[in-house]
């Protein structure tokens, strides 16, 4: 990404006054700024690297793992629910109002 921004900030090779147009080169100052942007996003990058990848296997890893442990659990409770819905209609349908007992 820091590259991007020194191409898209760097003169044009061929450039320069035509009948229409004036181009303006980037001001020295800009070009600083993003010289040093660069540099404090190196190291930035060097610092929060490692922290990043501490926290992928103590945080998503094992929230991964638990996600795929549930997984079967959820499967279990559903089947328990479409059952649980049978059986209510089953009994609904039995034991209805007009049901006479012999």
């Amino acid at each position: 990404m820091p590259k991007q921004w020194t191409q898209v900030y760097q003169p044009i090779p061929g450039e320069g006054r035509t009948s229409r147009v004036t181009y303006y080169e980037t001001p020295q100052s800009t070009l600083q700024s993003i010289d040093s942007y660069t540099n404090v996003l190196s190291e930035v990058k060097e610092t929060l690297l490692p922290i990043l990848n501490e926290m992928d296997g103590k945080v998503v890893q094992p929230s991964m793992d638990m996600k795929k442990a549930l997984e079967g659990v959820a499967k279990m409770v559903k089947k328990r629910h479409h059952k649980k819905m049978d059986y209510d209609r089953f009994t609904a349908s039995v034991f209805t109002p007009s049901y006479k007992w012999v």
